[in-house]
């Protein structure tokens, strides 16, 4: 029997968290995404539900139209808006900007935004999240950006010298960085 077989104390973060959060199923229904909205109704203060949420919508097969991609952006800022000294909202929302920051993607942007304008905005929501203690995601895809802005030394730099230098995604990103996969065009 999962965690996702037992319905969620009402009144308790941790329970929702193990019911919506990670790890993430293969297949996000319906079902669950009505209930990462029915936690974050009666625990709008918890920023790690907000993530579930933004995670759970991001990983929805075919976007509804009640959870647009657009509610991504939303629920991880709704994240540091709960808790403003946690690293998950920053470093999520910041990723996800990055993420949708090419010109094909640009998801929530006005008419007027370039693709860099999301990209600076990632770039100061990791670094944010760095300040706050974030992980090793957080490095990585800080790293990325610098990479992708044409100063891929200063990423390097930042992963060499960062806590999580022995983690999988800093090693990867490493990796990545090193062989020019990220250089601007």
């Amino acid at each position: 029997m999962s965690e996702r077989d037992l319905p969620p104390d009402p009144g308790d973060v941790a329970s929702w968290h193990s019911y919506i959060g990670p790890p993430y199923p293969a297949d996000v229904t319906e079902a669950l995404l009505s209930m990462a909205d029915r936690a974050v109704e009666l625990h709008p203060g918890a920023a790690v539900l907000w993530v579930a949420r933004g995670d759970l919508i991001q990983l929805q097969s075919e976007p509804a139209a009640r959870w647009p991609l657009a509610e991504v952006e939303r629920s991880y800022a709704r994240a540091i808006e709960a808790e403003p000294e946690n690293a998950i909202g920053y470093e999520e929302l910041g990723i996800w900007l990055d993420i949708a920051s090419g010109p094909e993607n640009l998801v929530g942007a006005s008419a007027d935004q370039s693709p860099n304008d999301r990209r600076d905005e990632a770039a100061r929501l990791l670094d944010e999240a760095l300040l706050l203690g974030a992980g090793p995601h957080a490095f990585s895809a800080r790293a990325r950006i610098f990479a992708e802005t044409g100063e891929a030394e200063r990423g390097l730099a930042l992963l060499r010298d960062c806590p999580f230098a022995d983690h999988e995604a800093v090693i990867t990103m490493i990796e990545e960085i090193a062989r020019g996969d990220w250089n601007p065009e």
